[in-house]
């Protein structure tokens, strides 16, 4: 597998483990400066500040989750990067609904002679039957990531179902 493929294939894991990272730093954060600084954003029903272990316990529900997001996101990755298979497919849907600047898209492709489908919220502005590459794991063809349609314009490789 080349390093041009790895990369795009552990690209989407480091956006949700940084994300996952900021939301565990941030609620450890608030725990650090309400237990050495006094400083407090919570107060009970009589406006008295939240003791510590409250903020303590905010970030241990906001720890846990976090921590399980990112071992989930990096075995999946770790998955397409290392038995990936990369093929082609078809956008066959754009929602008109956008969020934060993207619109849900649905992408078809092949694996093993079946047809399955992948959503994706993509900036880009698209059309139905524009062609993007897909990342499949050959033993979950359900498992995919699709890739951004920047980096069809710079695959340099075989166009079909290329093995990683």
């Amino acid at each position: 597998m080349s390093d041009a493929n790895r990369e795009v294939a552990y690209s989407s894991f480091y956006t949700g483990a940084s994300i996952a990272l900021c939301i565990i730093g941030l609620g450890w954060l608030l725990a650090a400066l309400r237990g050495f600084f006094n400083v407090s954003f919570w107060t009970d029903e009589h406006g008295r500040p939240e003791p510590v272990s409250m903020y303590i316990i905010v970030a241990s529900l906001l720890t846990v989750p976090s921590l399980l997001w990112i071992l989930v996101g990096w075995r999946r990755a770790a998955i397409l990067a290392t038995r990936g298979v990369l093929t082609d497919g078809r956008i066959i849907a754009i929602s008109a609904l956008r969020k934060h600047g993207e619109s849900p898209v649905t992408v078809q492709y092949q694996a093993g002679g079946v047809d399955y489908q992948k959503r994706k919220d993509m900036s880009r502005n698209l059309s139905v039957g524009t062609a993007v590459r897909v990342l499949y794991d050959p033993q979950n063809p359900a498992r995919a990531m699709i890739l951004d349609v920047s980096y069809r314009l710079q695959d340099r490789g075989p166009s079909n179902s290329e093995i990683l």
